[in-house]
Order: C-alpha cells, then sequence, then structure tokens
C-alpha cells in the first residue's frame, strides 16, 4: 500500500512500515472482492449491478460477431447483420453493420483486454426482433449463419471461422 500511495505522487515519498504491510496483507486477504470494494470506494471503479450491466433495450436484440481466423490473415472483416437485401449487383446479402479490424487475443492476458476480433467491441448491435436475420462475414470469402428469429431482449453471441 505504501508503494501505491507513493507512486501516487500527491505526497512525499513514505517509508514502508508495520502499518502499511498490515493493511496491505487485509486487502490482499479480502481477495478481487475486497480490493474491488476498495476501488469502488475510492471512485476508480462503477458499483456493478443488475440494474447497471449493459443489455439490449426491451423491444430490440444485441447479435455480435467473433471473427476466428489463421493468424497469418490480416486485414478487414466486412460485418453484415440483418434480413437479406439485393444489391445491385444482384447478390443478395444482409446490410454493411460494421468492419473487425483487428484479431482476438489469446490466453490468459485475453480476459482483460477489448477483443478487437469482435463486433461489436463492446456490447452488441441492436436489430429488430421476431424478423428473419443473417450474419455474413466477408474476408477472403463469404461465411454465413442464418437465418434466425430473436426474440426481444435476447444478446446473442456468434463465433465464426473465417
Amino acid at each position: 500500500m505504501t508503494a501505491l500511495v507513493n507512486a501516487s505522487g500527491q505526497h512525499p515519498p513514505m517509508t514502508v512500515n508495520n502499518g502499511g504491510l498490515v493493511l496491505t496483507a487485509l486487502i490482499l486477504a479480502g481477495g478481487s472482492n475486497g480490493i474491488n470494494s476498495i476501488l469502488v470506494a475510492l471512485g476508480v471503479r462503477q458499483v456493478i449491478t443488475p440494474q447497471t450491466i449493459p443489455k439490449p433495450p426491451a423491444t430490440k436484440a444485441w447479435i455480435a460477431v467473433r471473427a476466428i481466423r489463421d493468424p497469418a490473415d490480416k486485414g478487414d472483416i466486412d460485418v453484415m447483420i440483418g434480413p437479406m437485401q439485393t444489391v445491385s449487383n444482384s447478390i443478395e446479402e444482409p446490410p454493411l453493420a460494421g468492419t473487425i479490424k483487428g484479431e482476438s487475443g489469446l490466453g490468459f492476458l485475453a480476459f482483460f483486454s477489448r477483443d478487437r476480433g469482435r463486433f461489436p467491441v463492446y456490447g452488441g448491435f441492436d436489430v429488430e426482433p421476431a424478423q428473419e436475420l443473417f450474419v455474413v462475414l466477408k474476408f477472403k470469402e463469404r461465411k454465413a449463419r442464418g437465418p434466425h428469429k430473436v426474440s426481444a431482449g435476447a444478446i446473442i453471441d456468434h463465433d465464426l471461422k473465417i
């Protein structure tokens, strides 16, 4: 704890003492929940309750797509979500929803960073429920999933190998 207070730079450096060692031991004994409680009390983190967890509006659903690709493959992946529509070249595809510009991380550290191999990177893409929806990824080839009909309030996560 003394090192953390010293790192803030708001006070002259303090020396490590028994009080700091005991406080550090108590915080570590509280585990991740204890540390989270301290960070919430300090205003560094937001209190997470069922009411503050992001969710789709009551009249919409969320769809998210993660592209699983070979690490050697680089480049943007077009993400199309929605009902099939005929475009000017007579090909049917859903409307373009966004682009995946990165790739998903691997290993333990992936749990602590944004997933750049996912669209959207956080949360979900709003879709109208009760209509036929397709999910299409376009890179070197097209990978599709659907048709699906989702219910209001649904949260759907797709993993597609591209």
